[in-house]
């Protein structure tokens, strides 16, 4: 959770617009699966919702070398699931314990809450974003209709 608030502070910090970032905050009696932030892209657009995760990359000498260990709550899971049934866009924004951030279709998250997935296998349907000035490329991505249909750039 430490390393996933890093990636909720910078995006309050850089985020320019257009618009405010929509929080949801965990609370007692909250709605359990809901993403992290529902980030603006415009009249036209609305908001998309996104969740945020921190998740390890397996280290050289390691089992898991050359892949990426991808975590997220079976009610996460869930939401981007009927999102997409909905025909709904959403998104999952993960800093990678390399340092590395990326974006990943929501409902292109593996099936179960934990799962090991080959680097490059992943980097088919996630997209990297630069470190620096990473919102408003965040942002350009969620616009993007080529991300959407799966042909990273």
């Amino acid at each position: 959770m430490a390393e996933e608030n890093v990636l909720r502070e910078r995006l309050r910090k850089e985020w320019r617009g257009p618009g405010e970032l929509a929080w949801v905050e965990a609370a007692s009696g909250g709605t359990v699966g809901l993403p992290d932030v529902f980030i603006p892209l415009g009249l036209r657009h609305g908001y998309m919702p996104v969740e945020l995760k921190w998740w390890e990359v397996g280290r050289v000498g390691t089992y898991l070398a050359g892949s990426v260990k991808m975590t997220a709550r079976p009610a996460q899971i869930r939401f981007h699931r009927l999102a997409a049934e909905a025909k709904q866009r959403s998104a999952f924004l993960a800093l990678l314990s390399l340092g590395d951030i990326v974006l990943l279709l929501g409902y292109r998250f593996p099936a179960s809450q934990l799962s090991c997935v080959d680097l490059d296998e992943a980097a088919k349907w996630m997209i990297y974003l630069p470190i620096e000035d990473f919102t408003l490329h965040l942002r350009e991505s969620l616009l993007d209709e080529k991300f959407w249909r799966g042909k990273n750039r």
